[in-house]
């Protein structure tokens, strides 16, 4: 069964070129997780890692013919989300496994919520291009 948590997590794998686990692709266990405070990462973190999440979306809906109102993400897309999740793991000192959280996160609300993702076009491709991506 795949979720849409999985989904998200794979969307993220792929702009990442990483393999998902098929952990990734069961459903989440009943019991409730632990709650953690969010790390303390700056807006400008924050914006990259949702626009990170946002180009790893795209990215995966241009390979299936989708998403022609974007401009190509793919590799562009990659080495922004590459450099987000960088300095993530800097200013917060995240380990992989809580960016991966987090992103996973970012991924699924916007799946959740696809007006959210269209609205990200212009402020993320404006980022993007700023990034010299």
């Amino acid at each position: 069964m795949i979720t849409i948590r999985s989904a998200a997590l794979a969307a993220c794998a792929a702009l990442l070129a990483l393999p998902v686990s098929g952990a990734a692709q069961v459903a989440a266990p009943t019991a409730p997780p632990v709650a953690e405070a969010p790390p303390a990462l700056s807006i400008a973190t924050r914006t990259a890692l949702r626009c990170s999440a946002a180009f790893a979306l795209i990215a995966r809906q241009q390979q299936d013919g989708g998403a022609s109102d974007w401009p190509p993400v793919g590799t562009r897309g990659r080495e922004f989300f590459v450099q987000a999740a960088a300095r993530a793991m800097d200013e917060a000192t995240l380990s992989r496994a809580q960016l991966a959280e987090l992103m996973a996160g970012e991924a699924v609300a916007l799946v959740r919520a696809p007006q959210d993702l269209a609205a990200l076009r212009a402020p993320c491709t404006m980022l993007l291009e700023a990034s010299g991506g």
